[in-house]
Parts: structure tokens; C-alpha cells; sequence
């Protein structure tokens, strides 16, 4: 329900919901800033680029330019999909 409301706290609760996710995402890159990180917990969920689109506000096309450029950040390779890597971290 946070995130639908694109919430400041969502991330926040998903921390002390699953605190091992973000732990591991700033093991693998410590510079993760905190809207990266917010992106990484929608995906993680499973939710759609255009849900996610839809709750942040911005165009699904502007999701996918951020996940791609998550995916830079974190070496995750092209033939690996993105909601995969991040559900076996």
C-alpha cells in the first residue's frame, strides 16, 4: 500500500521487513542511493515496470531506462533477468 501511494516510508518498512535485501544490494555496490534502492524493492516484489511506472509517477518508459541503469550499477549480466537476480540475492 506504501509504495501504490509512492510513500517516503515505503522504503523504510521494506527494510525492516526484509532487511537482508538492501544489506546485500549495498554489499554489491555501496553507492545505491535511496531511489534506486526503492526501485529494487518494487522489482523485488514483482511488480510491473508500468505498476512501478504508475506509482512513482513517471513514464514506463522512464522504468526501464532506470532498471537498465540498475543493472549497469550492479553487473548484472543482459542474459539474466533483473526480478531473477534480485529474488536470489
Amino acid at each position: 500500500m506504501l509504495a501504490k501511494k509512492n510513500d517516503s516510508s515505503f522504503l523504510v518498512r521494506f527494510q525492516e521487513v526484509y532487511p537482508n535485501v538492501c544489506e546485500k544490494l549495498l554489499e554489491n555496490n555501496p553507492k545505491l542511493v535511496n531511489t534506486e534502492l526503492t526501485l529494487c524493492a518494487m522489482v523485488w516484489l514483482n511488480f510491473s515496470s508500468k505498476d512501478i511506472a504508475s506509482y512513482t509517477n513517471v513514464q514506463p518508459k522512464t522504468v526501464q531506462t532506470k532498471k537498465y541503469r540498475l543493472r549497469k550499477k550492479l553487473n548484472i549480466p543482459e542474459n539474466i533477468n533483473i526480478y531473477t537476480w534480485l529474488k536470489n540475492l
